[in-house]
């Protein structure tokens, strides 16, 4: 016989590194993909529903960025966005995909993004969120992720990802297409 002692709530964090979406509702996470419904609490590192997020002290969603997100809560078309809330490309398939989730989890009405819904990029890489084009090529680190940069000095997290130019956070910036920071554009 063999007794074995697993603290219970020590388990998600064992696995917040290791899992890529499948966080639960109040497990920990480093970033809005970890989490089953695509929101890590801005202020609180812990997965929330996207439309409660913006509402119970989590700060809305996009831990580890420098202003909050509504990602998923704007792409299943809810109006509750914590105020200063900055968002990404809602067509982008990790948006999409916790949307989904999140409105067959909650019954909630969803209809997924086309592709011409989404600005098209410069080149190969995500679409660019239109309403950055104010602070492109301006170096001044007002671009939020999903704008279009010139230079990292665009991007207020410091990441001009390639290969076209798009605002990342260092951590996903080697996903949906991206080649990773480090992006300037030729003169």
């Amino acid at each position: 016989l063999v007794a074995v002692r697993v603290q219970a709530h020590k388990l998600p964090s064992l696995y917040s590194l290791q899992r890529r979406g499948d966080q639960f509702v109040t497990g920990p996470c480093t970033q809005d993909s970890d989490c089953q419904q695509g929101c890590c609490g801005f202020t609180s590192g812990k997965c929330a529903g996207p439309a409660v997020a913006q509402t119970n002290g989590s700060g809305g969603c996009g831990f580890g960025t420098k202003t909050p997100n509504c990602n998923v809560a704007a792409a299943l078309g809810l109006s509750d966005c914590i105020a200063g809330a900055k968002n990404g490309d809602l067509a982008d398939p990790g948006v999409q995909a916790a949307a989904a989730f999140a409105a067959k989890l909650d019954n909630l009405p969803f209809t997924p993004a086309t592709a011409s819904t989404a600005a098209p990029p410069a080149a190969a890489g995500p679409a660019f969120d239109p309403a950055g084009a104010p602070h492109v090529g301006n170096g001044a680190g007002a671009q939020f992720i999903g704008g279009q940069c010139l230079s990292a000095a665009d991007c207020g997290s410091g990441c001009c990802a390639g290969p076209s130019g798009i605002c990342s956070g260092p951590g996903a910036a080697t996903q949906a297409g991206k080649t990773g920071c480090g992006f300037v554009a030729p003169k």
